[in-house]
This record gives structure tokens, C-alpha cells and sequence, in this order.
């Protein structure tokens, strides 16, 4: 049965996918590119060759594809339209990127099935994180590696308020006026206060099981990556 957060977040994410690389792109002014490239290099850097990657909450694919072809990678998400979006991509490209509808919360894989794991952006917005990080870390192998991107509010003050003022005055407007949906782009300022910050996340990784887990703050701390490792 799907509780009513995830349906509803399921419905919004649904109803913006057709905009949605655009308009990533555009209102984090591109540097989403460098925050991808920045995942892929850390998490791949202490993996064996061609390792078996899933990519959790893969949305349009982008992470996913941006780990092809040094990975094996297959994507994962709960929201259909986003998974056809990422299939158009990477046929477009000339890529094979197996994709699966699937739970974050009940991962359709069985224990110790991946080298690694990537999640981007797509923490913040399960149901419970805490089981989330649980299933990703019973579906990771032994020794294999963790990577979380997500949002922060940075710690600096005139950053931290000139970040702020973007994040509630012209991200929600430019989001509602090109996708058509004001709910979704109000929802990702209130959803990054509402969730844990670097400091707490880490904590919740290690209370999850992982070790070795290391913040790497991106962008004067306005996203950071988790990289972490199951013992």
C-alpha cells in the first residue's frame, strides 16, 4: 500500500519530469553538472573495475548515465515517468541502463547484490530516511562503497542568506512558471529545513551501519557528498 507521502511526492515528481533536467539545470545555473562529475570520480576512485552500481532515486537518469560506461549501472525510482525519461535518454545516447520501478524503502534486490550505491537528491524525500539508508545498506556488499548528495544550508551567514533569498524569492517562481506545477518548486526549499544537516546525516549513516563515512562539502556547502562504506 503506498502511504500518502509517497504518492504524493510520487504525483510531483511525475507531473514535472518533462521539464525537469532543463530546469535543474538551469536554476542551479549548471553547476549540477560538476556535482555529478564530483560523485562519480569519489565513488569510483576506490571500487574495482567495472563495478555493479545502483543508482537509487535515479529520476532522469543523469547521475546513472554520468557513471556509464566505467560502471554497471542500474537505475531505480518509484516514479514511472521519470524512468521513461531516463530511458529516452539513454537510447538517445546509444547507452544501456537497465531501469527499475522500484521502493527505496523495499528494495526489489536481494542482500550484498551491489559494489556500490549512488543517491542523489532523493534522501531528503523518502518517507523515512532512516529505513531508506537501512535498505541501502543491506544491498550493498561487504567493503562496498556509499555516496549521498544532498542539500544543506550553508553554515556561512552571507552565503547562507544570499543562498536563502534565491532558494524562497526566484527558485520557486522560475520552477512554477516554466514546469506549471508551484507545488513541486515550494516544496524543495521547505524540504532541504526540513531535513538533517551534514552533521546529522553523517551520524545517521554510521547509526545505519556505515563506517568510514566523510562530508565533502560542494558549492560554499550548499550540497554536500556523503561517501561512506560498508564494513
Amino acid at each position: 500500500m503506498v502511504n500518502k507521502h509517497a504518492g504524493e511526492v510520487r504525483g510531483m515528481f511525475g507531473s514535472v519530469a518533462p521539464r525537469y533536467d532543463f530546469l535543474n539545470h538551469l536554476l542551479s545555473l549548471g553547476i549540477d553538472y560538476r556535482w555529478r562529475r564530483n560523485l562519480r570520480r569519489f565513488l569510483l576512485r576506490e571500487l574495482p573495475p567495472r563495478p555493479k552500481i545502483l543508482d537509487l532515486c535515479t529520476g532522469t537518469g543523469d547521475v546513472a548515465l554520468t557513471l556509464l560506461p566505467d560502471a554497471e549501472v542500474i537505475g531505480g525510482d518509484f516514479c514511472r515517468p521519470m524512468l521513461l525519461r531516463a530511458q529516452a535518454k539513454a537510447r538517445s545516447s546509444g547507452r544501456v541502463l537497465p531501469l527499475v520501478e522500484a521502493d527505496a524503502l523495499r528494495l526489489p534486490f536481494s542482500a550484498n547484490s551491489f559494489d556500490a550505491v549512488s543517491i542523489a537528491f532523493g534522501l531528503r524525500n523518502l518517507e523515512d530516511h532512516r529505513k531508506g539508508l537501512l535498505e541501502i545498506h543491506r544491498v550493498v556488499r561487504p567493503g562496498g562503497r556509499v555516496a549521498v548528495l544532498e542539500f544543506a544550508v550553508p553554515s556561512n551567514r552571507w552565503i547562507r542568506n544570499l543562498y536563502l533569498w534565491y532558494f524562497h524569492n526566484i527558485l520557486p517562481r522560475v520552477g512554477a512558471f516554466i514546469s506549471g506545477d508551484e507545488g513541486a518548486y515550494a516544496y524543495l526549499p521547505a524540504s532541504v529545513h526540513e531535513f538533517l544537516p551534514p552533521s546529522r546525516l553523517t551520524e545517521e549513516m554510521e547509526r545505519a551501519g556505515f563506517s568510514c563515512v566523510q562530508p565533502i562539502q560542494q558549492t560554499f556547502g550548499i550540497v554536500y557528498l556523503h561517501l561512506a562504506r560498508k564494513p
